[in-house]
Formats: C-alpha cells, structure tokens, sequence
C-alpha cells in the first residue's frame, strides 16, 4: 500500500482504522497486505475481550500501537521514497536514446550489481546485451525492464518486512498495570463530580437540544377586523346616512319624490343603524428557531497551571481532560490543550501518540501567576490555525486574572457568532466563583475544594 508522507496523517488513518476493525472485525481492501494493520489485528483480538468492555483498555492499546507505528512510519516512508526514486531511475534510463542508453550502461551496471542480489537481478547477465556490436532489440529491452521493476517491488517489500518484523516481534504489546490503574484513578474522579459528567455532555453536544438549541415560543396578540352584519339580530338603532341597503321602509316610499334625493345628497336618509366591527385579539404562536450548530469544530481547553491550581484542582482537571480526549477521538474531532499561568502553550492532544505529553506536563510542578490576556490569544491562534468554526472553548481556572481587554472581548463576541461556546469551570473556594467572567461565558460550572 501507498504510505501518506504526511506521518500524523497516517498515524490518523491508524486510529480510524483502530476503530472500524473493532467495530466490524476486518478492515479495507488497501490495508489486507499492510504489515501494521496486520500487527494491528492480531492486537485487537489479543484483547478482544477486555476492550471491549473496557474504554481505558481499549484507549490504551491504541497509544502504544499508535506510539509503535509513530517510530517506524519514518523508516517506512525512507524506504518508500527509495521504491519510487528507483521507478524514476528506470523511466529515465528506458526512455533514453540509444546511444545514451550505452553511456549510462557502464555506471548502472555498477550501481544494479552492488544494490541487486544475483537471484533478483543478474545486472552481469545483461552485460553482454549493450556490447560494442549494438543495441539489443526492443523485446530484450522490455524483458530487462519488467526483471528491473519486479526487483525493485521484491527488494521493497524485503526491505518493509526487515523493518517491520524487528520493531514487530513481540506476541503481545504490553499495557503496564500501572498505567491502567491511573486512568482508572482519572475517571473515577470524573465521575465523582456531576459537574463533570454535565460538562462532558455539554461539549459532546448531547445537551444542546434539550436547551440552547431548543425553539423559542413567543405568544403574541394579533388584531383581527371581524366584518359586522345587517341582519335584524345586529339592528342597534336608527339613524341618518346614505347607505340604501339600509333605508327605513318609510324612506323607500319617497324613492320617486325630489325630497329623496335631496336627503340622499345631505347624507340626511334615515337608516337602521348596525354594530360597530368588532375587533378581537386572536393569541398566536410564533416560533424562533436560532441556527443550529450543524458542525462539530474543535475542542479547546485552557487549563490554569498557576500555583493556585496545585493539588486537587489540578487532578480534575487531569481527570476532565483524559475523558475529553476520548470524547474528541470518539467524535473525530481535534483537540487543543492550553496551559496557561504567567505565559501560555498550546498543543494537539487528540492523537493517541500525544498522550505522553499529557502525563509529562502533569507531572511537573506549578509555579507563577496568571494571565487570562495569554490564555485567550493562545485560544484564538488555535482557532486561526485551522480557520475553525463551531468550537467548544472551556476554560478550568479560579479565575484569578483581570476581566479581558475591550479588543479581546469583541474578538470572542465576533467568534460567538461564528458557533464557538466559551465555558468556564471555576475550580476554588466556595464562596468564590468567576467573577466578571460569569456575563461572558455561554455557561459555567463550579466545584468548591
């Protein structure tokens, strides 16, 4: 198969591919022949039973696959670029004149006898075809380059199943007792705390139909003019006019007299007199249905690594993030760790092969002060990179930093209205919360340690 240059593109593909044979227990046509997706399969069904019933397991088995395959992909791919610099050399040589064909023929015997064993390529048994007496014919020449180019598809796949089979000889790939007992730590701390739990459905969009993204009823009051009716039954009296459907019987007996028209002209015809129209106010539904946030862009979260944040504030955060990482896998979607204290990073987090990352960074010890200013513009950049739209921004802090600047208030206003939340996770005292930041969230949970 043809392997993407791009390595995380393919670690990518991996993972997808991790996925469809645990759910249908075979994979496509183009990776039957593959060396790692048949590493792969034997994995799978090595630890069939526990991955499946096991999300920490399964997770854990695609980083270490993953994280193998991100070691090797390199090699793979030199040897790839070999193969079709190879096929290049080839064309050039088969689709040169004749006598340049006998120039180049003394180096490239050279070359193809030190890089080809006899058994694949006999570079010697072809020597005597480019002798002093001519160029061989057409069909001599067909036959060399079929022999050249079956070579150098064997010597590639030789070259693969080396590599492979010497990074790949272990039965089984080992998950540490060790590692499994601290995700199963991390999740029963998210689990402990509903907030979490609510966060989670929150940004895998499981909430939005039950609230933001719910139709909004207005009841409004419609005037309605009722047209009135002559019948005696709406008969109010009599009066003056000039209406003759409504003449009295006795103006009707004057019809043929000039006094007739003369009243009729003075509007001075007496009349039965009806109702006014009657106006009523009809209640009616009307509904407002806000755009729907049909995509599912990235997930951001901005996580205080101040000295204030040390402790178990931090081991949520931990907890939070490891289920939002699978979240994000589950539902293709990228997602983006920031720290922030004094200075803010961010990094990639939802390919498997990044997760050692995560555990390093915890790790390490907290130290220095907060600036929200950095978070948000480490956010915003993250947004940029991709040109990403509908994102979910959740920001875990105490929340000790100054209200953002005028210019970047109106940089999240203009990215609301591109479908990104802003959510907050206040994580403190309980007498605390987050501040002005309450007015500029989308929503905000608190847990008081």
């Amino acid at each position: 198969m043809e392997y993407n240059s791009n390595i995380d593109k393919q670690i990518n593909s991996y993972s997808e591919l991790f996925d469809i044979y645990m759910d249908r227990g075979k994979v496509p046509e183009q990776y039957v022949d593959d060396p790692l997706s048949q590493y792969m399969q034997s994995q799978v069904e090595g630890y069939r039973a526990m991955v499946e019933k096991d999300e920490d397991i399964r997770e854990l088995l695609r980083e270490r696959l993953l994280g193998l395959y991100e070691k090797l992909l390199p090699g793979i791919l030199e040897i790839q670029e070999g193969h079709k610099d190879e096929l290049a050399r080839i064309r050039k040589f088969f689709g040169a004149g004749a006598e340049e064909k006998r120039q180049q023929w003394p180096r490239l015997r050279s070359w193809l006898t030190y890089n080809y064993p006899k058994d694949v390529f006999n570079a010697e048994g072809y020597a005597g075809l480019f002798s002093d007496s001519g160029i061989p014919d057409s069909r001599l020449l067909e036959a060399m380059r079929y022999n050249w180019e079956s070579a150098a598809a064997l010597m590639k796949c030789r070259r693969l199943e080396s590599l492979t089979q010497s990074r790949l000889r272990k039965r089984m790939i080992g998950i540490g007792r060790q590692d499994y007992e601290d995700r199963r730590k991390l999740r029963a701390t998210a689990f402990r705390y509903p907030e979490l739990k609510d966060i989670l459905q929150q940004i895998g969009r499981e909430k939005e139909a039950g609230s933001e993204e719910k139709d909004i009823t207005e009841l409004v009051n419609i005037p309605i003019l009722l047209r009135h009716s002559t019948s005696k039954q709406e008969i109010d009296g009599v009066t003056v006019g000039n209406n003759l459907t409504n003449l009295l019987p006795s103006e009707y007996a004057l019809i043929d007299e000039p006094v007739f028209f003369k009243k009729y002209v003075d509007h001075q015809l007496q009349q039965f007199k009806s109702k006014p129209p009657t106006v009523f106010r009809q209640k009616t539904e009307k509904h407002r249905r806000p755009e729907p946030r049909l995509e599912s862009g990235p997930i951001i979260l901005a996580i205080d690594t101040s000295l204030s944040m040390a402790g178990k504030p931090l081991d949520i955060s931990h907890a939070l993030l490891t289920q939002i990482i699978y979240l994000a896998r589950r539902q293709r979607r990228k997602c983006f760790l920031i720290t922030f204290s004094v200075r803010a990073r961010y990094m990639e987090v939802s390919r498997p092969g990044q997760y050692t990352k995560v555990e390093e960074f915890f790790s390490r010890r907290l130290t220095g002060g907060t600036d929200g200013e950095e978070m948000l513009g480490a956010s915003f950049k993250a947004l940029q990179k991709g040109n990403f739209s509908m994102a979910d921004i959740l920001i875990i802090s105490d929340f000790i930093f100054p209200m953002p600047k005028k210019a970047t208030a109106a940089k999240i206003q203009e990215e609301k209205l591109r479908g990104t939340r802003f959510y907050g996770l206040y994580i403190g005292s309980s007498n605390s919360g987050p501040g002005g930041y309450d007015k500029i969230l989308d929503k905000y949970w608190k847990i008081s340690v």
